[in-house]
C-alpha cells in the first residue's frame, strides 16, 4: 500500500511569532505539530515585490523561481503551464487533491484527481467542474465582494451552499464548534475594544487626554463604523437595527 501525503498551506505564517506564541501557550496544537516535525526556515531568495505570497506559492508548486514562472499577479497561476508538483504526482498514476492553493494552475484538463481552486481565481477550473460549483460560486463572491461592493448571492446559492456541504460531510458538531469559536473571536475583541475605551475616559476625566489617544479613538469609530455597514450590506441587520447602532455610535462620537 503506498503511503499518502498532505502538504498544508498556511499563508504569510511569521515563524518569530509563531514561536512566540507557542512559548506563551497560545498555540498548542501547533506547539505540537511543531514538536513532531524536522522545522526548517528557508530563503526565497527573492526582493519586494517578488516575495508576495501569490508569487512565492508559485514557485513552491513548481519548483521554479519568478524570474521563470513570471506569476506577478492572482490568477496568473493559471497561464503558467510549467509542471507542479500534482501535475508530476498525476503523470507517474497518482490520484491527487488541489484544494485551494494559492494561483495555482493545472498543465492538463486531463489531471488524475479533483481541484477545488482558491476563492481569488477565476482562470482555474474545478476538476469537476459542476459539482463543486454550488460550493465556488458563494466562496467566490463573498470573498472578491470587498472590491466589487454586495456580493452577487442569492438565497437559493446559499441553500445550494448549505446542501452541498451537508453532502459531502459537514455536521452538526463542526457548525457548533465553528460558531462556538467565532462568538469566542467576537468576545474577545468585544472586551479588548471596551479596555481600551475604558482607558481612554479614565484618561480623560483626569484630563490626561493625549493625541495618542485621540487617534486611537477615532481608529476604533471608523473600524465600528465599517463593520456595521458590512452587517448591513451583508444583510445580516434588519434596516431599523442599523440605524439605531449608527445613532450610537454617533452618540459615542461626541
Amino acid at each position: 500500500m503506498s503511503a499518502r501525503v498532505i502538504v498544508l498551506e498556511f499563508n504569510e505564517l511569521v515563524p518569530a511569532l509563531l514561536d512566540r506564541f507557542i512559548a506563551e501557550g497560545r498555540l498548542p496544537n501547533f506547539k505540537r505539530l511543531r514538536d513532531e516535525s524536522v522545522v526548517a526556515v528557508t530563503d526565497a531568495e527573492e526582493k519586494p515585490p517578488e516575495l508576495e505570497p501569490w508569487i512565492q506559492w508559485v514557485t513552491v508548486h513548481s519548483g521554479v523561481p519568478y524570474a521563470e514562472h513570471k506569476c506577478f499577479d492572482l490568477n496568473d497561476g493559471a497561464k503558467f503551464k510549467g509542471p507542479r508538483v500534482w501535475d508530476l504526482v498525476s503523470d507517474a498514476g497518482k490520484r491527487v487533491w488541489i484544494c485551494g492553493s494559492m494561483n495555482a494552475g493545472v498543465r492538463s484538463p486531463e489531471l488524475n484527481g479533483l481541484v477545488l481552486p482558491d476563492p481569488w481565481a477565476t482562470e482555474i477550473r474545478a476538476i469537476p467542474e459542476k459539482f463543486f460549483e454550488p460550493y465556488t460560486r458563494l466562496v467566490r463572491a463573498y470573498v472578491q465582494e470587498h472590491s466589487s461592493g454586495r456580493p452577487n448571492v442569492s438565497k437559493a446559492d446559499i441553500l445550494r451552499f448549505g446542501r452541498f456541504m451537508i453532502a459531502n460531510g459537514l455536521s452538526a458538531k463542526t457548525i457548533w464548534s465553528t460558531l462556538r469559536q467565532l462568538a469566542g473571536e467576537l468576545r474577545e475583541g468585544y472586551r479588548r475594544l471596551h479596555e481600551r475605551l475604558d482607558a481612554e475616559a479614565r484618561a480623560k476625566q483626569s484630563g490626561r487626554v493625549t493625541a495618542e489617544s485621540v487617534r486611537l479613538r477615532q481608529e476604533v469609530a471608523r473600524a465600528q463604523r465599517q463593520a456595521l455597514l458590512d452587517l448591513h450590506r451583508r444583510e445580516l441587520i434588519d434596516n431599523e437595527t442599523f440605524r439605531r447602532m449608527e445613532r450610537e455610535l454617533d452618540l459615542d462620537e461626541l
